[in-house]
């Protein structure tokens, strides 16, 4: 007789998932805006429902396979033996608040001179090409709260870019153009400008970043062909 395997992935599906959930604070419903946040803490307790199969409001190691509960048990902050889904959100938004703090601590040691702001001379030149588009009030530096933001992964990153864009935009036509952007913006974005009209849309630089994508995914697969 020949056995489905849909229930085996099924269940494998939600200990990836469940584990993400553990890994990454987002899960747990910290740091998130509107509806986001809601879906990815709806979807945490959905997974621990699924595993819960007593229905205790807990997780034994007797319910998650042993490799999850070696990840889990870290959450269990009063010892008792099972960890609750409370404690699961609180070790996530512990490790994002610890995570920050290192951030900042690292971020203010390159501030040299202390005005808050993080230039070329503090970073290197190359480092600061790269950070520059952080700028996200156009002042020819970079804040470490803008450097801190920056570093939060690519959650919300759509959004983000659009606040950026918004906020140089001085004119707000809808473009970028040489004299809203700082030089080191204007020599990156400006390889955007499909149509040469001395200014960048949103829909340009995003046509220029899929063009990019492409080539950087090409090149890979052809280095790949080549071993």
């Amino acid at each position: 007789m020949r056995t489905s395997i849909l229930p085996l992935v099924s269940r494998l599906s939600l200990v990836a998932a469940l584990a993400l959930a553990v890994a990454t604070p987002a899960f747990a419903g910290e740091g998130q805006d509107g509806d986001r946040k809601g879906r990815k803490a709806a979807k945490l307790k959905r997974l621990f429902e699924r595993f819960d199969t007593d229905s205790s409001g807990s997780l034994a190691s007797s319910e998650v396979p042993e490799r999850l509960w070696n990840r889990l048990s870290r959450a269990d902050a009063d010892a008792s033996g099972d960890v609750t889904l409370e404690e699961i959100k609180a070790a996530a938004t512990a490790r994002r608040e610890a995570r920050a703090e290192k951030a900042a601590e690292k971020l203010a040691s390159l501030d040299t001179n202390g005005d808050g702001l993080l230039s070329a001379d503090e970073v290197g030149e190359e480092r600061y090409a790269r950070m520059v588009r952080l700028d996200a009030d156009g002042n020819g530096g970079v804040s470490l709260a803008e450097a801190r933001e920056g570093r939060a992964g690519k959650r919300g990153k759509r959004g983000r870019r659009g606040r950026i864009f918004r906020r140089l935009d001085k004119n707000q036509d809808g473009a970028l153009s040489q004299d809203e952007v700082p030089e080191q913006v204007w020599a990156k974005i400006s390889a955007a400008d499909a149509d040469g009209d001395g200014a960048v849309t949103k829909e340009e630089m995003k046509a220029h970043r899929g063009a990019q994508g492409q080539g950087e995914r090409q090149g890979r697969r052809t280095r790949r062909a080549r071993r």
